[in-house]
């Protein structure tokens, strides 16, 4: 059985250790400005949960074995914009902001059983999809009320699929490599 690399665990761990922590509860209360591109796109950069979620649907894309490694995050981004739209609908999602931190928790450990524990590629789909929406719903209540959010959403659509790309590029890349880079740095 072929074993998860170890880039794959530390971010695995990283981001369930994250998740652990009890400010992460609190990501989404007084988010600061929720209008425009920019604030759109700061949000997810300056969000651990929204980072580390996005981040990890890259990494389990980067080792999707049937040729389709732009599935999850391109599932992930529509039902996050699918939620943000319910959001701004009134649409009530009580569960939205337990599913986000949930959302950390399981995607890490995702990633980092992907060897041991592989989840069927369908599966991944539906898991990511249920996550996004949760995301897209917390991310479509901050934005106040008679603003049709566009602009915001679309900054946060772009932060989100550089954050996919991250995640990809990462878990690309060589484990020799990686060691090679972090032996530079000490």
């Amino acid at each position: 059985m072929r074993r998860a690399a170890p880039s794959s665990r530390a971010a695995a761990l990283l981001a369930l250790g994250l998740s652990l922590l009890p400010s992460l509860a609190y990501a989404h209360i007084g988010v600061g400005p929720t209008a425009g591109w920019a604030a759109g796109l700061s949000h997810p950069l300056s969000g651990l949960d929204h980072m580390c979620a996005a981040i990890a649907v890259g990494l389990l894309a980067a080792h999707c074995d049937d040729g389709r490694p732009w599935l999850l995050p391109s599932t992930f981004v529509v039902m996050m914009t699918a939620g943000m739209a319910l959001a701004l609908r009134g649409v009530a999602f009580p569960l939205a902001a337990g599913g986000v931190t949930l959302s950390v928790a399981a995607l890490g450990l995702m990633v980092s059983c992907a060897a041991a524990i592989p989840v069927p590629h369908l599966a991944q789909v539906a898991i990511v999809a249920a996550f996004a929406l949760c995301h897209g719903h917390v991310h479509g209540t901050e934005i106040p009320y008679g603003n049709p959010g566009v602009a915001y959403g679309a900054g946060l659509v772009t932060a989100t699929a550089l954050l996919h790309a991250t995640g990809v590029v990462i878990g690309r890349l060589p484990v020799h490599r990686l060691t090679r880079c972090a032996a530079r740095t000490r």
